[in-house]
């Protein structure tokens, strides 16, 4: 009887540190498995993968109090701002008929978790419309920014998407916190003092890069002008290339409001006078 308690007692102590060890061995599955997410080269491979990097983020996710370093899984991207109110993940993978599948959650600093269900196509009206977790704009987020509007703060991503016609395109999407709530795009983005949209996005040929982020010295969003010019290697095809010109969104009075060409680096031949097998290789965010 007394051995009987003796054990009881033991695994009462050795459970939770057995527990603990068995919750940090997850970091280095949530590695493989992201490995074979992105690189696999058999279809249903990466999709198995993505539903386990799905069940191992739903699992540690649920303990807000974790370890985990996901800056060491290069295929998972983790963004925090400044005042670590919250923490955003999100990735990508390819399915089997080459369609690019997102996903991603947001965990705030108190512990809730909202999980994000990608929309099943690309809308017309991207640049207008306002989603929400269970309604979301499916991308990879590379960046976020942090500043404050009459003392609150403010919060931009910069996101990243593959569309199945060949082009990228890119985002500033102002992520919105309210009473519990998350919401993505809001009208922000001015060309003139009647027409504003939720989110700003570019979009070019996959086979070039372009850049679109917070310029920290200038104190804007800075974007490449992105031109159509005919494609040398395609008869009757077109593609958007960045001519060499920038164009930007300063913030005035909490919104932002477009500025055309501040900077002027173009190049006398456009950019694209290479063989189709001599393209830039580029990283998952298209840079």
């Amino acid at each position: 009887m007394r051995y009987r308690i003796w054990l009881l007692n033991l695994a009462f102590f050795v459970y939770p540190i057995f527990s603990e060890a068995q919750s940090q061995d997850k970091e280095p599955d949530l590695a493989f498995f992201a490995d074979v997410m992105m690189n696999a080269r058999d279809g249903l491979h990466r999709e198995r993968a993505a539903k386990e990097i799905r069940t191992i983020m739903e699992s540690v996710l649920a303990d807000p109090n974790n370890q985990y370093d996901y800056n060491r899984i290069p295929w998972i991207s983790t963004l925090v701002p400044q005042d670590s109110t919250f923490r955003i993940f999100t990735w990508q993978w390819e399915g089997q008929s080459e369609q690019i599948h997102y996903e991603g959650a947001i965990q705030f600093r108190n512990g809730p978790v909202f999980w994000f269900k990608n929309i099943s196509a690309d809308p017309s009206d991207a640049e207008y419309f306002e989603s929400r977790p269970e309604h979301w704009f499916g991308q990879v987020y590379y960046n976020i920014h942090q500043y404050e509007v009459e003392g609150h703060s403010e919060y931009l991503l910069f996101g990243y998407r593959k569309l199945k016609s060949g082009h990228i395109i890119k985002t500033a999407e102002p992520i919105y916190i309210s009473d519990g709530e998350v919401r993505f795009g809001k009208e922000l983005f001015f060309d003139d003092n009647r027409h504003g949209k939720n989110r700003l996005i570019i979009k070019y040929s996959d086979s070039t890069t372009a850049s679109l982020k917070f310029d920290q010295d200038l104190g804007k969003i800075v974007f490449d002008n992105i031109v159509s010019i005919i494609n040398p290697y395609e008869s009757g095809a077109v593609r958007l290339v960045p001519e060499g010109t920038y164009k930007a969104y300063a913030l005035k009075n909490g919104k932002w409001y477009f500025e055309e060409n501040i900077l002027d680096t173009r190049y006398e031949t456009p950019p694209m006078q290479r063989t189709e097998n001599s393209e830039p290789k580029k990283d998952l965010f298209g840079r």
